[in-house]
């Protein structure tokens, strides 16, 4: 065991999709009882975590939309590529000012982990290479103090 290293870098890749999958659902159990206390017995709000799934092809484009009733919204979508190519991701949300926006991506390629963020009106993107064939997760995640309903945009790429 190394001494004073972080948890993450004492992991291996398929051990880091692992920890970051368990460390999602633990929001999960915090973020929708939060969700559901928060209403009248007439109306369900929409849950503040999204959940999407991709089966990349190169040459292939995908869409997903996130949306919230709480000012809290997160995305998570595992994504599995077949075949060589770059994994394009971008977070867009370019309809109100200084909310904070971040997308993440964790997995096998090149680089393992990459990450970046800002605030809007701003698309912030990322990109891996997969050789062959390759998975990751991708996180994404709006804060806003302004009034909703709340929603973004994740699109993926992979040429």
């Amino acid at each position: 065991m190394q001494e004073g290293g972080a948890v993450m870098t004492m992991l291996h890749t398929r051990e880091r999709v692992i920890f970051s999958a368990l460390c999602m659902s633990l929001m999960l159990l915090y973020a929708c009882p939060v969700a559901f206390a928060q209403t009248s017995d007439d109306e369900l709000p929409s849950l503040p975590v999204n959940f999407g799934i991709a089966l990349m092809l190169p040459g292939q484009s995908r869409s997903f939309t996130a949306e919230s009733d709480l000012f809290f919204n997160f995305m998570v979508i595992p994504v599995f590529a077949q075949g060589s190519g770059t994994l394009s991701i971008s977070l867009s949300k370019t309809d109100t000012y200084f909310d904070f926006i971040s997308v993440m991506q964790s997995g096998y390629g090149y680089p393992d982990e990459n990450y970046n963020m800002g605030f809007t009106p701003r698309t912030v993107s990322i990109s891996t290479r997969f050789w062959d064939y390759g998975t990751t997760m991708v996180y994404a995640m709006l804060f806003s103090l302004g009034e909703g309903p709340y929603s973004f945009r994740v699109s993926l790429s992979y040429n």
